[in-house]
Formats: structure tokens, C-alpha cells, sequence
């Protein structure tokens, strides 16, 4: 199983870059095309119509958090995953070491999940877990995403009634840790073995 997930990482993962679909124009798509933030009802009716899913996170449809990390992107001056894949790069985390954030990986954790609690614009539903998958869809391989699936796997590899907590960014850095030095031996990326984690204990759910 674990074999098949890695090779099903290597294949599908990722945001395919499309640069004629800018995040302008998702914007002005949900806007319909004024210059006024969308009601919620305008929300409603694109999820359900448009995605055909109307899933919330924190009480808000997806596309309105979508609509939120786009209009955050587009201040910031970047339209496609390609502007946003040209900033430059950190060190990805070792066995040894815990790397250093990249100008995109502070861009997403810190402006729109609000890390450091000094963000004056934090987007209401993107966490620590959400912000780590954005990047791992834009291209960041070196990532992990502290979904509940993952931690409870990790909590069970550890043992000794260790559990590793949601949302807690030092918790979260153990892991990331653990899984690149795991990738690291492997000659994978933290991703993909992330990927083939939550794949066996979803598989186990």
C-alpha cells in the first residue's frame, strides 16, 4: 500500500499551473464580475453551483476562503502558482536539521495563517494544516499537513501515550521533522511519505 501511495504522490500531486486563470480573475468570476466583495449568498450559490460542494470551514463555504487567499495573493502583487513558485526558497528540514522558511512559506504562514500573530490580514479558516497543504499544493514537496489522520498515526508510531495536538506548531515541527528524516532515508519527498501515512491509516479509519 504504502508503495502504491508513494507512486500515486509522484503522478497526481500538486496544482497543475494554468497561467490564463489568474487569481484576478477567480476574483472577479466570484465578484460576477463588480467591484463589491461577494455576498454569502453569492458564495452559496458558486459552491453549490459551480464546485458542486458546498463543505464549510469555520463556518464559511471553501470558496469564500479560496476567495480570501486569492485577494490575499493578488495584493501581494502574484496572479499564478508560478509567480508564487519564483520566490525564492528555503532549506527543507533534515534529520538533522529544521531548515529555514522560504519567502513563500512566510507568505502563507505568516500573512494568511498568522503564525506569529502579527498578520493584520489572518484568513478565517486557513490553520496550520490547511496553510501547510496550500503549499504543499503549490509546488512545496518539503511539507507535511497535520490533518487529524496524520497526527493520529504519528501518535500511534510514537506511543507512550503520546499525542501529538491540532493546531499545535511545535508539535507539528516534531513531525515535520520526523517525516523529512523518514524521506530523507528514503529518497522521497516529505510529501510524498506523508501522502502514503495518511493513506494506510485512512485505508485503517
Amino acid at each position: 500500500m504504502v508503495e502504491k501511495a508513494l507512486a500515486t504522490f509522484a503522478e497526481k500531486s500538486g496544482l497543475r499551473d494554468t497561467p490564463e486563470l489568474t487569481f484576478s480573475g477567480f476574483l472577479a468570476f466570484v465578484r460576477d464580475e463588480t467591484d463589491v466583495r461577494p455576498s454569502t449568498e453569492r458564495f452559496d450559490w458558486v459552491a453549490e453551483h459551480i464546485f458542486g460542494y458546498r463543505g464549510k470551514i469555520s463556518g464559511r463555504t471553501k470558496v469564500e476562503v479560496a476567495y480570501d487567499v486569492c485577494e490575499f495573493f493578488a495584493a501581494k502583487g502574484y496572479e499564478t502558482k508560478r509567480d508564487l513558485q519564483a520566490l525564492p526558497a528555503g532549506q527543507p528540514f533534515t534529520c538533522t536539521d529544521t531548515g529555514e522558511s522560504g519567502e513563500l512559506e512566510r507568505l502563507v504562514m505568516q500573512g494568511i495563517v498568522n503564525l506569529d500573530g502579527k498578520s493584520p490580514y489572518k484568513v478565517r479558516g486557513m490553520g496550520l494544516a490547511l496553510g501547510a497543504y496550500l503549499l504543499m499544493c503549490l509546488g512545496r514537496t518539503d511539507f507535511v499537513k497535520p490533518d487529524t489522520l496524520l497526527l493520529r498515526r504519528v501518535g500511534h508510531i510514537v506511543g507512550r501515550g503520546w499525542q501529538p495536538k491540532s493546531g499545535d506548531e511545535a508539535d507539528y515541527l516534531l513531525i515535520r521533522q520526523a517525516i523529512s528524516c523518514a524521506a530523507e532515508r528514503l529518497g522521497q519527498p516529505a510529501a510524498a511519505v506523508d501522502h502514503a501515512l495518511w493513506k494506510y491509516e485512512s485505508a485503517r479509519s
